[in-house]
């Protein structure tokens, strides 16, 4: 087996969902960043994202693979602590590249704690919970971008190959 064969697929599909997540935050015309959608609030009284809040809340959970990858290799990736409270997607985007090219597949591997699992996961498992996050959020982003009029389709869900 290559030796980098779990990390370049898992950092493909972060990247494609970065990319996707990108095109269509493009297709958002200035000055939508307040709007909402007209769902109800959630069950704890809180409502719908506006754009702009979004935006941040996917900003911030790219910047959730950097954590996990700095806590991989944190004397080569310690300028990450420059990202914490960062929510610029793009920025975040290259950290994502730079970060993934910094580990190997042993990596994925070890068990690193965290908040919500003192006793620790593999790393492989909490990138996954991460992509997940920032898949259902992509998701939520494609549906604002339907209700706001966009001309979006499946291509905006998913890259096509052939």
């Amino acid at each position: 087996m290559p030796p980098h064969i779990l990390r370049d697929a898992l950092r493909s599909q972060v990247a494609e969902q970065a990319d996707l997540i990108a095109s269509l935050l493009a297709l958002v015309a200035p000055g939508r960043e307040e709007w909402r959608p007209p769902w109800p609030d959630s069950a704890e009284g809180e409502p719908p994202y506006r754009v702009a809040d979004l935006v941040e809340h996917m900003s911030l959970a790219l910047a959730g693979f950097c954590a996990v990858l700095a806590a991989l290799q944190p004397e080569r990736l310690r300028h990450f602590e420059e990202l914490r409270g960062e929510a610029n997607f793009d920025e975040i985007r290259l950290r994502v590249e730079e970060g993934f090219a910094a580990i190997s597949d042993e990596d994925l591997a070890r068990v690193l704690p965290t908040a919500f699992e003192p006793a620790g996961k593999n790393a492989l498992e909490l990138l996954l919970v991460n992509l997940r996050h920032l898949t259902a959020h992509h998701y939520q982003l494609f549906c604002y971008a339907k209700l706001l009029g966009l001309p979006v389709s499946s291509r905006n869900l998913y890259r096509f190959r052939g």
